[in-house]
């Protein structure tokens, strides 16, 4: 059992007398001793607090990071609360106050929720971001042919970028 832990866990019981290791009750009361409690709880309550988004940091792994400290600081929670704290966590881990207020808008009451209409926004947002510019640059060019003195009226009445 005790050759399976790695990290800090194998860290540990490398640093113990190996009569604490040969006992599963000890080694468990050793892993909860050093890993367990309400100070470990209560650091990653405050690492979820203060959590961000980072700069090229993807929403998955925001939402992995999220999930992770959820279960190390809300252990004793029941899966509905927690998934609604998630939530609400990974929403306010997005560091944009008018994204969040879209996201919160749809009301996900899970971490997977959450992470899906983030998604699902982020894509409407980069579809209406594209149309607008599309149409931006129809409008250019129409006065661009005006100015250069090539437009007719038919250029004007018959579009031919028009798409139906």
């Amino acid at each position: 059992m005790s050759a399976c832990l790695t990290g800090e866990a194998g860290q540990v019981l490398r640093d113990c007398d190996a009569r604490i290791t040969s006992s599963l009750s000890k080694l468990t009361q050793l892993l909860k001793s050093r890993f367990g409690g309400t100070a470990r709880a209560d650091k990653f309550r405050t690492e979820l607090r203060s959590r961000i988004k980072q700069p090229g940091e993807t929403l998955e792994k925001l939402h992995q990071d999220i999930r992770r400290c959820m279960a190390l600081a809300f252990s004793d929670v029941d899966a509905k609360a927690r998934g609604r704290l998630a939530s609400d966590y990974f929403i306010g881990a997005l560091n944009d106050p008018d994204f969040s207020l879209k996201v919160s808008e749809r009301n996900p009451k899970t971490l997977h929720e959450a992470l899906f209409a983030v998604q699902q926004i982020e894509v409407w947002l980069k579809d209406a971001s594209k149309a607008r510019h599309a149409g931006e640059e129809k409008i250019h060019r129409r006065r661009d042919r005006y100015v250069r003195g090539t437009t007719s009226i038919s250029d004007d009445v018959v579009d031919t970028d028009a798409t139906f």
